[in-house]
């Protein structure tokens, strides 16, 4: 937790001369957590990233005056966010902000799960149950975007959901700080979470926040009779992963798509394409599957047999009952982002297509749940988004022939003493041999 109030902590040092700052406040402007600091040499004036969500990880000093940011090397996006925020402070307006109360306020304690990216905001919402076990004695506060709201877990004293478009969740509102401040003046000793931007696995039961339970390894046995696939569609970041051009023929296909004279296949719907082959392969298979797309867009027809559970406008109701469908899932697969975050919480196994600038991100859109290593890497399979067809299907046909044995061998060895399980080891090499 970080006190609040009169002033938070703070350890950093003037950019300029390097004396160390003097925090006199605070301000929670949206979704950064700052503390209101000065120098006592120069006077100069900052704002400094709080160690709450990635101001855990790559925190920003912002000179109040001039609106430049420091440290941005270290994560500049981050620092963008947060310079494009301020220099447009004065354009601000309170957003509409809905208060939902449970118990009396004594001594709160601040989530700020406010963010500009879905999966970041998912995130911190989830670090919320540690601080509800770890805390019992703080009456938490969960400080959510609206479209949010529906995965805050009983137990909290207040919900306050700020109706701000997920496209706009960086921004810097004065108000909205001035607002927060109020409530929080109250008291003498309110705090703020760290909400860290990474929960452990066994921070989080994600049935507390969807009020769905995961997919039930009993399951695992119909896998090879009644499988149930999940595509996770998005159009921005589609399968098979596009062959970058260079810059001038972008240019040049980006003018001729304008005009009709397209010369590069639509994204979209090429990965059409492929889901219908995938389909269609994997029904040669399994003759029984249930083989299903979920995500934002328009429902359309398809040529192989696919449920299309897409809707154009997602509601808590439309996601839970997708949270439902991956819950029911063996295997889900999408293409990697904050999309994957949910399905892979509830899904028996999940193919996480990556992208090639993304691996320096590998498993952060994924939820683990299994306090043993080996069932997580089995179960969870990161795979380049240029992977044929004929592969996906090779792979998800094996995690449908062979999970359900691989539990029960990993489960009965993690069952045994330590002293007996080089025994069955030595005999399960016998056997192979």
């Amino acid at each position: 937790m970080i006190r609040l109030t009169p002033s938070p902590p703070l350890d950093a040092a003037c950019p300029h001369d390097g004396s160390g700052l003097h925090a006199h406040g605070w301000a929670i402007p949206g979704m950064r957590c700052l503390a209101e600091a000065s120098c006592p040499e120069c006077n100069r004036r900052y704002y400094v990233d709080l160690p709450a969500g990635n101001g855990l990880l790559t925190p920003m000093t912002l000179d109040a005056d001039t609106g430049e940011v420091f440290n941005a090397d270290t994560a500049p996006w981050f620092a963008t966010w947060l310079a494009d925020s301020y220099s447009q402070h004065h354009l601000d307006t309170l957003p509409s902000i809905k208060v939902e109360k449970f118990r009396t306020l004594q001594r709160p304690l601040l989530v700020n799960a406010l963010d500009r990216l879905y999966g970041h905001g998912l995130l911190k919402l989830l670090s919320l149950q540690r601080d509800l076990e770890q805390h019992p004695d703080h009456d938490i506060i969960a400080l959510v975007p609206s479209y949010l709201r529906w995965m805050v877990p009983p137990g909290v004293a207040e919900i306050w959901s700020v109706d701000w478009p997920q496209a706009t969740g960086s921004r810097w509102s004065a108000k909205l700080d001035h607002w927060v401040h109020d409530k929080l003046s109250l008291f003498d000793d309110a705090k703020l979470s760290h909400a860290t931007p990474h929960p452990a696995p066994r921070d989080v039961t994600i049935e507390r926040f969807t009020s769905v339970a995961p997919f039930p390894q009993s399951n695992w046995q119909h896998a090879s009779t009644k499988p149930i696939i999940t595509f996770i569609w998005r159009d921005d970041r589609t399968w098979p992963e596009p062959i970058p051009a260079g810059r001038r023929r972008a240019k040049v296909n980006t003018w001729l798509n304008r005009i009709g004279l397209a010369t590069t296949p639509d994204p979209r719907m090429t990965q059409k394409q492929h889901i219908e082959a995938l389909a269609a392969q994997l029904t040669k298979r399994f003759p029984a599957l249930d083989f299903a797309i979920v995500g934002p867009g328009e429902p359309e027809s398809w040529n192989a047999r696919i449920n299309d559970l897409r809707e154009p406008r997602i509601t808590p109701a439309i996601e839970r009952q997708w949270c439902q469908r991956y819950a029911s899932s063996h295997v889900v697969i999408g293409v990697h982002g904050s999309n994957m975050l949910l399905p892979s919480a509830h899904a028996g196994a999940v193919i996480d297509l990556m992208p090639r600038t993304r691996w320096q991100n590998l498993g952060q859109d994924l939820l683990l749940r299994d306090d043993d290593p080996r069932r997580e890497l089995y179960r969870c399979r990161a795979i380049p988004a240029s992977v044929t067809v004929s592969e996906i299907v090779r792979i998800t046909a094996d995690l449908l022939h062979h999970t359900r044995d691989h539990l029960v061998q990993t489960h009965r060895e993690s069952d045994l003493s330590q002293d007996q399980r080089p025994i069955i080891r030595h005999h399960q090499e016998a056997a192979a041999a």
